[in-house]
């Protein structure tokens, strides 16, 4: 199989619904090139396929709720299954990714390798994304094998997926419970505040509706999203507009800049100008003339 190019196609929840892989073989690997420009984000997301990333050159930033893990030419990480992720270039990366459903490993949901390892591995609080540049030689492998699919590719591969897992449940097993752990409540609450956002930013927004959709107070709120990635939720907001209608700006020229600013929830063109400037340090005309090199690029602006 050759090299994929990886593609968001997110349900309302920021949950990843397009296939990674077969129903029989549920396990695939993507290259691609970043820059930091808002064209080429990765927003926050979710997918239950845990994933694999390899920097091959660049740097990059990669955000999960609470933490923020720096990357640079040759390290190595690991996602856990659905956990919120966003990255971001820094200024620029190529990347390389191995995206694959836990049953590859543990078969069935009832077997020793799901109830002993994987499935505590998987509910660990502490693990959500972590650098682990030990598993170079089994990534290089298991990604060789997904590019040349020669018959038996299927045996390496899972067999290399199964290493790394092993090693990560040595690497988290002072941390692991023999009983059943609850999932990550900030990483739950996050995802339907932000999936509010995402589906209601062109609407009047407060903070007392973010804090409602996830049955908790305003206070409550504030701490979460402080906690998880380290901006209000009324913030995060105005940087999602904002991005929103950075894409619209450079795809859609046929629209004003006063359509765009009612189409992603400002209250006026001139506002929406003034708050589009803090962010790209440009205003919203110039950012559309310069094309993508115009103002910053999306680091410091969506994550």
């Amino acid at each position: 199989m050759s090299m994929d190019t990886c593609i968001l196609n997110l349900d309302h929840t920021q949950k990843e619904i397009r296939a990674h892989g077969t129903i029989d073989f549920p396990c695939t690997c993507y290259s691609y090139n970043y820059t930091n420009k808002t064209t080429d984000t990765l927003p926050w997301h979710w997918h239950e396929e845990m994933e694999m990333i390899h920097v091959v050159s660049g740097r990059l930033n990669l955000y999960v709720p609470q933490s923020k893990l720096q990357l640079t030419a040759g390290d190595f990480a690991i996602i856990n299954s659905n956990i919120l992720h966003s990255v971001t270039a820094y200024p620029e990366c190529e990347l390389r990714s191995i995206l694959f459903c836990i049953s590859l490993i543990t078969g069935s949901s009832d077997s020793a390798i799901a109830r002993k390892y994987i499935d505590p591995l998987v509910r660990c609080n502490l693990f959500q994304a972590v650098v682990v540049n030990e598993i170079e030689e089994q990534f290089e492998r298991a990604f060789m094998a997904l590019m040349n699919p020669v018959l038996g590719y299927e045996f390496t591969v899972r067999e290399q997926l199964s290493d790394i897992g092993f090693a990560m449940f040595n690497k988290f097993c002072d941390e692991l419970d023999e009983k059943e752990q609850d999932q990550n409540q900030d990483n739950e609450r996050m995802k339907v505040m932000i999936q509010f956002i995402h589906t209601h930013y062109a609407e009047h927004i407060v903070l007392d509706n973010i804090a409602k959709v996830a049955n908790i107070g305003n206070r409550e709120c504030l701490r979460c999203f402080q906690r998880t990635i380290h901006t209000s939720p009324i913030q995060y907001l105005l940087r999602y507009r904002v991005m929103k209608s950075a894409n619209i700006l450079l795809k859609e020229s046929h629209c004003t800049i006063s359509e765009i600013a009612l189409r992603c929830g400002f209250e006026s063109a001139s506002n929406f100008s003034h708050t589009f400037k803090r962010f790209y340090q440009c205003t919203p005309k110039a950012y559309r003339e310069g094309g993508r090199h115009a103002g910053q690029g999306i680091e410091g602006l969506f994550v």
